[in-house]
């Protein structure tokens, strides 16, 4: 289960990562689902393509559902990388509502998790 840690330098938040969580590759894997999540999530409402628009209203619509079950598949795949899923949601809002754009290797240092090779 994730704890909380740190200080989150994008806004204040507490870091959502358990600095003890050895990066096995499981948890590897499901970290990048998440930041990808994140990354889409946070593209601009102003897309031409429609493809990046579309995985943009796919990765909100599983961050941000009011349904029970997709939360709880949100949260599910969060604490399977070790990660506070109620701080990415709130680092992601934060993203919208300022119009920030956060790249993976940008959110990735934030969060001072190891860079994927």
């Amino acid at each position: 289960m994730w704890q909380k840690c740190h200080m989150d330098p994008l806004n204040s938040l507490e870091e959502p990562v358990a600095p003890t969580v050895h990066d096995v590759g499981e948890t590897k894997l499901w970290r990048a689902v998440v930041l990808q999540a994140f990354v889409d999530a946070t593209e601009p409402n102003d897309l031409i393509d429609t493809s990046v628009a579309y995985a943009r209203d796919q990765a909100r619509a599983w961050m941000f559902s009011v349904s029970s079950s997709v939360r709880a598949d949100f949260e599910a795949v969060c604490d399977l990388a070790a990660m506070d899923p109620f701080a990415i949601r709130a680092i992601a809002r934060r993203c919208l509502e300022t119009g920030k754009r956060v790249h993976r290797a940008t959110l990735t240092s934030a969060l001072r998790l190891p860079e994927d090779k």
